[in-house]
């Protein structure tokens, strides 16, 4: 009786942590949707209020978990310090590149570069970490790049867009992973890196007479604030995800979100994918589905092992 109490509890918790996930990565996949509803205004500006607003949801929470002394406790170490600024004008720049993809009708390429993350993630573990690649790693590295390759040629440009966007949060995690620090503190850490200069720059903008907030308007304002909370919210799902499901439901669930954003793109903002483009994404599918595969295979093969 209490071994099937303590089995029925487990796949409880295994059930929340899967639907944690999945509402992360759902958040995230919707992403276009809030930012578009707000793309009349230029894209730096939504950018500084998801800094700002972002920074306002991360703080309250840090302060309801009461962990303002573990940031503190970060903030005094210089090598932490640096690496934090360093993660966050990476996420920064992925943040403003999106904002600026969706807004400019670029939501099909961007939703590429977050398909790509994953391989781009292990070819970064390689070059900086020193891991080894297994065969089908190599395959899949090696369609993602063909991919890649068919795609310049037709357009006759690098998907700039797509490839920024995987690189900006590869190194982003990469650094992550060596700082290994708290998931939420180490965010709020990042997010006060950033908080002083965006609204430095919000408060330039409004004294300059293009501030997106106030009385005038609402609508945006909802919206510019609420985006703080979109971005909190699947951070605070993901971590509690990420505490109680196998990494690898984690690894494949993460595709859901570059998944929505591309059905949005083509179905619902009709964004050209003729032929030529859907060739090229397929090749990175394939690359993510032996990806995926082969990933499935070691974390099954490891937990036999333990």
């Amino acid at each position: 009786m209490v071994a099937d109490s303590l089995f029925g509890r487990e796949t409880t918790v295994v059930r929340h942590g899967f639907l944690f996930a999945i509402g992360a990565y759902t958040l995230w996949g919707f992403s276009p949707v809030v930012w578009k509803s707000v793309e009349h205004v230029p894209a730096v500006d939504i950018f500084g209020h998801r800094l700002v607003w972002t920074f306002v949801c991360v703080f309250l929470i840090v302060v309801l978990r009461r962990s303002l002394p573990v940031v503190f406790g970060l903030v005094e170490e210089p090598r932490v310090l640096l690496s934090a600024f360093v993660a966050a004008v990476l996420l920064a720049s992925n943040w403003l590149l999106w904002i600026w993809a969706v807004t400019s009708d670029r939501v099909v390429e961007g939703s590429l570069g977050y398909f790509m993350n994953p391989l781009v993630s292990v070819v970064l573990g390689v070059i900086f970490l020193g891991e080894s690649l297994r065969s089908a790693q190599r395959l899949a590295v090696l369609l993602a790049t063909m991919g890649v390759v068919w795609l310049t040629v037709q357009s006759g440009t690098l998907p700039w867009i797509a490839l920024v966007l995987a690189f900006t949060f590869g190194f982003y995690g990469l650094i992550k992973k060596k700082l290994d620090l708290p998931a939420f503190e180490g965010l709020s850490l990042e997010m006060s890196v950033l908080f002083f200069p965006a609204v430095l720059f919000l408060v330039i903008r409004a004294a300059s007479g293009y501030g997106s907030i106030g009385v005038g308007v609402p609508r945006d304002s909802f919206i510019l604030i609420a985006g703080g909370a979109f971005t909190a919210v699947p951070l605070l799902l993901f971590g509690a995800a990420a505490r109680r499901v196998p990494l690898a439901v984690v690894g494949l669930t993460q595709y859901l979100a570059p998944t929505i954003s591309f059905i949005l793109g083509v179905a619902v903002y009709s964004e050209s994918f003729d032929r030529a483009r859907l060739v090229g994404f397929t090749a990175i599918w394939v690359a993510l589905a032996v990806f995926s595969v082969d990933f499935l295979r070691s974390t099954s093969s490891e937990r036999s092992i333990d």
